[in-house]
């Protein structure tokens, strides 16, 4: 047989216990049945105000609540490994923040709806590339491509790669400029740059709200039906030739 649930315990500053939180306005700790914890302000029986939630996995939130959803400044440290630092709303990471994945990589920037949406730059710990400029709904789709001492990519992205009109610019100061398209393949090519990686997507779904699929989860789902890789070489308009452009003429 599994193990017994445990039951809901509200317990107050001075160590009475209730069994429920209804109508209750202060502060004090709550025991959810799935093994989560919150210690903080309530608010007519709601996490409301500055508190502290920490799931059974050991991932813990710290910062403030709005009728149950995190709202605001907060932090969210993970069990493995990583952060995110910044705002909140309706729950959903939105308007400035960093997240910091448990491989190394990072994101600074805007979200929308826990999604990186807005002007944001995502590096990547082991070859210190960088992702700058647009995005929108999870995936770069306008700005640049750097290397660390090395070329770099400007233009237009699709899945977080090159694609449509674009300039490189080298290190020498020649610049090359076309157009990139896109193939479908069944697999993925370690050679070029490799996908940005999601923030999980069970957030927000503490005890006691109703907690919706992550927008990431979705994006995820529908980024999983193709895989998309860039070609290697740039494929030229037709109209177009390419041309090097040094830096002093």
């Amino acid at each position: 047989m599994g193990e017994e649930e445990s039951a809901y315990t509200l317990t107050l500053p001075d160590g009475t216990a209730q069994p429920k939180s209804r109508d209750f306005t202060g502060q004090a700790t709550a025991a959810y049945p799935n093994g989560d914890t919150y210690e903080g302000q309530f608010a007519g029986g709601l996490r409301h105000g500055k508190g502290v939630y920490t799931f059974k996995n050991g991932d813990k939130y710290t910062g403030f609540f709005e009728y149950n959803k995190k709202s605001g400044l907060g932090r969210i440290d993970y069990a493995k490994g990583g952060f995110y630092h910044g705002y909140f709303v309706n729950g959903n990471r939105e308007g400035e923040g960093t997240f910091k994945y448990a491989s190394g990589d990072y994101y600074s920037g805007q979200w929308h709806r826990g999604l990186k949406h807005g002007k944001g730059t995502y590096v990547y710990h082991t070859t210190k590339q960088q992702l700058v400029g647009e995005w929108d709904s999870g995936s770069l789709c306008k700005g640049q491509w750097v290397w660390r001492g090395g070329p770099q990519y400007i233009g237009r992205f699709s899945h977080n790669k090159p694609a449509g009109k674009g300039l490189w610019v080298f290190a020498n100061g020649c610049q090359v400029e076309g157009t990139y398209t896109q193939r479908i393949l069944p697999v993925d090519n370690p050679l070029l740059l490799p996908k940005p990686e999601k923030p999980p997507t069970d957030e927000g779904k503490e005890e006691g709200e109703a907690g919706e699929e992550g927008e990431e989860a979705a994006a995820a789902a529908a980024a999983a039906k193709v895989k998309v890789l860039t070609e290697v070489k740039l494929k030229w308009q037709t109209d177009k030739v390419a041309t090097l452009k040094p830096k002093h003429p």
